[in-house]
């Protein structure tokens, strides 16, 4: 058995349209979004679960309490690099600003497919790849650029749709 650190196994896309059965999304969908893994720091919380609602499941002729667990949750919020701009006129380059584009406007529903294995995070999906998928809306995004001389990033808080499948397969 060959166990491997996350450091660059991370892959998050984002896709443009809810696929047909999130419980079984085909390669050709999983490749037909936007790998943005170049441009999410690792900071980032996407489709991480925060823990399910619990609720009290004690019948009447026992002694105690007992708790069972009701809907799962998902937790998230994205930190972004922002903005590409063309090195000639020093403005957003249009092609390569498609991720800022796609979440600056609050309210916008993003459809995040997760992959954590042992692929680095570059490699094409294949069938049998796990993932996790869950539809977010955003806020306002939040201004995170520090006068450090890092990059100018944005944070994106995420509010969970209610939409997710969690550790599914990717399938032909």
């Amino acid at each position: 058995m060959a166990l491997y650190n996350s450091d660059g196994r991370r892959k998050l896309v984002l896709l443009a349209t809810t696929p047909a059965d999130i419980d079984a999304i085909p390669v050709a969908s999983a490749t037909a979004g936007t790998d943005i893994s170049d441009w999410t720091l690792k900071s980032s919380m996407v489709n991480v679960s925060s823990g399910s609602d619990t609720f009290d499941a004690s019948v009447w002729s026992s002694r105690g309490n007992a708790t069972a667990f009701g809907a799962s949750n998902m937790d998230g919020n994205f930190l972004i690099i922002h903005r590409e701009y063309d090195a000639s006129d020093s403005q957003p380059d249009a092609t390569l600003d498609a991720t800022w584009a796609s979440v600056k406007t609050k309210g916008t529903t993003l459809r995040f497919l997760t992959r954590n294995s042992a692929k680095l995070s570059g490699e094409a999906f294949t069938a049998g790849d796990e993932y996790r998928y869950a539809e977010y809306v955003t806020d306002d995004p939040i201004a995170e650029s520090p006068d450090d001389g890092s990059y100018i990033k944005f944070r994106i808080p995420l509010s969970p749709s209610g939409v997710m499948a969690l550790d599914k397969l990717i399938v032909i």
